[in-house]
């Protein structure tokens, strides 16, 4: 686990102010992935992959275990929802079983899980478009404005902004049917 947090660069971010809630596989639960998966994980190539994976088993602010068995879901750092499930003293998280709660860290707190979760690599593929899109426009933008072209800068913003509008207008209406971009969704027959 700890190798493959310096590989996605992540050391800083958790070691940040938090608080986070940590949902950690055990060294168990990484051996029960298909062989070599989490060598190529490790490949600066797929920097992107991992940290989607690693940041998936990450939730924004300090939920010890009695909150936890209170939820049905919690959003996660990486943007998806992790599902959680109480079935009488057994709790789950997507497919892991929590083996041990409430270890503290002066940051957060770290739930220790059986099996590694695995987000929706479409829906995680969909996040890191939009953020190299945002990125991207803030470099270009930021070198407009101060090469004095201020109206070429917001327009370059309001393009980017629109280009992630209807992205998500596409991805959400893509089981619905549209009559236009001004128009509600309505579910299809």
């Amino acid at each position: 686990l700890v190798a493959a947090v310096k590989a996605a660069d992540l050391v800083d971010t958790l070691k940040g102010t938090g608080p986070f809630t940590v949902f950690a596989p055990t060294d168990a639960a990484f051996a029960k992935l298909p062989a070599g998966t989490l060598d190529d994980l490790l490949k600066p190539e797929n920097k992107a992959k991992l940290q989607a994976i690693l940041t998936y088993h990450v939730v924004p602010g300090k939920v010890m275990a009695a909150d936890v068995v209170k939820l049905k879901s919690a959003k996660t750092v990486q943007g998806q929802e992790l599902t959680i499930k109480v079935t009488g003293a057994t709790v789950t998280v997507d497919n892991a079983t929590v083996v041990k709660t409430d270890i503290a860290c002066k940051n957060g707190v770290i739930h220790v899980i059986d099996h590694v979760l695995l987000p929706s690599m479409d829906q995680a593929r969909a996040h890191q478009a939009v953020r190299q899109k945002i990125v991207s426009a803030i470099n270009h933008g930021t070198r407009l404005y101060n090469d004095g072209h201020h109206k070429a800068c917001a327009d370059l913003y309001m393009k980017t902004a629109n280009s992630i509008m209807t992205s998500a207008h596409d991805s959400v209406c893509s089981s619905l049917t549209c009559g236009s971009a001004n128009s509600f969704c309505t579910p299809s027959a």
